[in-house]
């Protein structure tokens, strides 16, 4: 056992300890531990389980994680997907990501739907939807325009608030490069990297065609 799988398992003892004695948030967090295979071994029927759980008992933030599981580990459940997403939307606490994932179901085939959905994503500070959003509006990859204003608005964001103008000058908008330490320096925030790592195949598929 290497020392950061040891650490990784310790933290999810704990979470399971904590989960056990009937605490939401560390149960997702347990949840987790099996859906990425960090502290545990990765198991996806067992956090679908745990996560499935946690919804009956309230936790709607744990709507989003099983939302993701179905669409990147079981596509055949979209539906299911679509329907945790819709539920959340809006909701403060999750700044966007309900909008940024059910966005990528509309990719190509609403495209008004999945505009509309980045746009509300941004606006909830949602960093890569800001990303997505300067790329596909102001570089003409949207069937759509903004006034000019709006894309220098855009694209102060990229230079001030969240750096990510390095990240378009690195990654191109075809390979993302995703490091830790690299996300860091972004200034983008430990849930962000999770969620991020934990939806590349959602998030590299905005870049694509």
């Amino acid at each position: 056992m290497n020392e950061e799988y040891a650490f990784q398992k310790k933290l999810c003892d704990n979470y399971q300890k904590a989960a056990e004695s009937g605490d939401l948030i560390y149960g997702n967090k347990l949840a987790l531990c099996f859906l990425t295979g960090q502290g545990r071994g990765q198991n996806i029927d067992k956090a679908q389980s745990i996560l499935i759980d946690l919804i009956k008992d309230g936790h709607q933030e744990s709507k989003l994680d099983l939302a993701s599981l179905y669409l990147v580990n079981k596509p055949s459940e979209i539906n299911k997907a679509i329907s945790l997403l819709e539920d959340i939307l809006g909701m403060q606490s999750l700044n966007g990501k309900p909008e940024f994932v059910l966005a990528s179901t509309f990719r190509n085939v609403d495209k008004l739907r999945y505009q509309t959905l980045l746009y509300h994503a941004a606006n909830s500070n949602h960093k890569t939807a800001t990303l997505v959003i300067t790329y596909g509006v102001c570089m003409g990859a949207f069937d759509i325009s903004l006034n000019p204003e709006i894309c220098g608005e855009w694209f102060e964001l990229f230079k001030s608030d969240f750096g990510l103008n390095h990240f378009y000058e690195l990654t191109e908008f075809n390979n993302l490069i995703i490091d830790d330490n690299y996300l860091r320096a972004l200034i983008i925030s430990d849930d962000d990297i999770r969620f991020i790592k934990n939806n590349l195949d959602l998030l590299r598929g905005f870049f694509k065609g």
